[in-house]
């Protein structure tokens, strides 16, 4: 269904199964922050009693919770799968109520005309329905998400960090799509706004963080992510927090810095989980090359680093371009070192703040590679 017919139908039943989840949620003592119907180009944005309703071309919908009250994980469960099962019962209300109108004197007179309007909504709402219940994923703004079928059946066997996850991964999914982006500030202010709502998240608390050291925000970055490591309960975040924090101390470049940098990255490291972090690999070799470890470190960036591939804000980052160059130019590989370095020059590659610093500092160290000044 689709063009004129899809928005007479199946846009009026995706507002009423969203405000379905928001009145579920409502009710249950969970504050509803904003409302999207369609999620194509915006057309109107309108805020009642504290929500935002967004309305947008296309088909789909979402509901923002946002501040959940503070209670047992089991009343949290709970409130996840009430308002996770408001949207699908308003799917069986309307469906019910369109059985309903079939047998009404209006119905009856729309027939006589060969105006078969209640038996085409009911089928749309009924096949809408089924395909809120069946669980299956979803993908929403470049994420794989559960529907509420999904969410139904996963819910009640949630362990701490995915109830975390799930209150946190409304404001989580955007912050991530303006951080790839190179937004780090806009990525920064969604994570404060979830902490409003979610004071206790470590994923906002972590991706605020990365957030912070993108942005060079180094000593606030340590101070958000040192809080995280005492309140933290769960081991498998504390490898990702002290990887970060010696991505912060590296920032911070004298001497001290860097051996809290090795320090973090040790403890880091003996968790399992993390061994697979890009970010955290790299962050190892820079530390090892800071700490005169130069073949260790230059062994783990010649796998990260592709000069057939394009220099971006993550993967194949300016940063990992100059330590490896740093660590060839200790190794009397000057002509290597180079033409690492020409590369980050030759255009203007995405780079961060973290990028930035950790450049200037070795083009500071090497006095430009030996070059009689910078190119510009």
């Amino acid at each position: 269904m689709h063009g004129v017919v899809g928005y007479l139908f199946i846009y009026p039943s995706t507002a009423f199964h969203e405000l379905g989840h928001a009145l579920a949620g409502l009710a249950v003592g969970v504050e509803i922050t904003k409302i999207e119907v369609g999620l194509g180009k915006e057309m109107k944005r309108i805020r009642i009693w504290g929500t935002e309703f967004i309305f947008s071309t296309g088909f789909g919908g979402f509901t923002y919770p946002g501040r959940f009250p503070n209670t047992h994980n089991t009343h949290i469960k709970l409130r996840l799968f009430i308002l996770s099962f408001g949207g699908p019962l308003a799917d069986l209300t309307l469906a019910m109520a369109l059985v309903l109108a079939m047998d009404s004197s209006w119905s009856n007179h729309l027939e006589e005309h060969r105006l078969y309007v209640p038996h085409v909504l009911l089928i749309t709402q009924l096949y809408e329905t089924y395909r809120s219940i069946w669980p299956r994923q979803w993908s929403y703004k470049g994420y794989s998400l559960n529907n509420d079928g999904a969410d139904l059946i996963s819910i009640p066997f949630y362990d701490w960090d995915e109830l975390d996850y799930a209150q946190a991964g409304f404001y989580l999914s955007p912050a991530m799509n303006a951080f790839e982006k190179g937004d780090f500030a806009e990525s920064e202010d969604i994570c404060r706004e979830g902490l409003k709502f979610i004071p206790d998240s470590m994923y906002l608390k972590q991706h605020l963080a990365c957030a912070l050291i993108a942005s060079a925000k180094g000593e606030e970055a340590r101070r958000i992510l040192e809080k995280a490591l005492l309140a933290n309960i769960d081991p498998r975040f504390s490898a990702y927090l002290h990887a970060n924090l010696a991505a912060a101390w590296l920032l911070e470049g004298s001497q001290a810095g860097i051996r809290k940098a090795l320090e973090h990255t040790e403890k880091s490291f003996e968790e399992n989980e993390i061994r697979n972090n890009h970010d955290a690999i790299v962050n190892k070799a820079f530390v090892l090359i800071e700490e005169g470890k130069v073949d260790e470190g230059i062994a783990i960036l010649e796998k990260s680093v592709d000069m057939s591939e394009p220099i971006r804000i993550e993967e194949n980052c300016v940063s990992s371009h100059a330590y490896l160059a740093y660590g060839y130019l200790l190794k009397g590989n000057r002509e290597g070192a180079l033409k690492l370095i020409e590369r980050i020059e030759s255009k203007s590659w995405p780079k961060s703040g973290f990028d930035s610093v950790l450049l200037a500092r070795i083009i500071e160290h090497t006095n430009n590679f030996g070059r009689s000044q910078r190119a510009e």
